[in-house]
């Protein structure tokens, strides 16, 4: 029951958004999860080797975004290398391999990540926008 709630109140909150990009973090081990969303897909320097590293305007593309889906991210400043974006944390869903939280709203416990990845795949509407955006702006000028 937790894990259909969880995705109800996550694909709520993702599919009202424009620009939604998948930060994985080091816990993150299904890199795959993107390829359902059609979400950019960007990676913390702890997660290295989990996506694509020639993502161009990838600093641009998170930023820019107005919803994120973190995927196995660790908030801290060994993670992240002292580095921090200007994100929108009101407009996250924050995903840990047994736990889910949305951000200003509820927690759900005893949600498996691969679970809640593999159901939340089937509830989303595809969305490239966050990166057609920014693809769009290189050709631009």
């Amino acid at each position: 029951m937790a894990l259909e709630a969880a995705v109800e109140a996550a694909a709520d909150l993702l599919d009202k958004a424009v620009k939604t990009v998948m930060v994985g973090g080091p816990k993150l081990r299904v890199a795959q999860a993107a390829d359902a969303s059609g979400y950019a897909l960007a990676v913390m320097p702890s997660a290295k080797g989990l996506g694509s590293e020639c993502t161009t305007f990838c600093y641009e593309i998170v930023e820019s975004a107005d919803a994120y889906l973190f995927a196995g991210s660790v908030f801290n400043d060994y993670s992240s290398v002292g580095y921090s974006a200007l994100l929108k944390k009101e407009k996250a869903v924050i995903m840990q391999p047994d736990s889910v939280t949305i951000e200003n709203g509820p927690a759900f416990g005893c949600v498996v990540m691969k679970d809640f990845l593999k159901a939340l795949s089937k509830r989303l509407k595809w969305n490239k926008t966050a990166y057609e955006m920014c693809s769009y702006r290189a050709f631009e000028g």
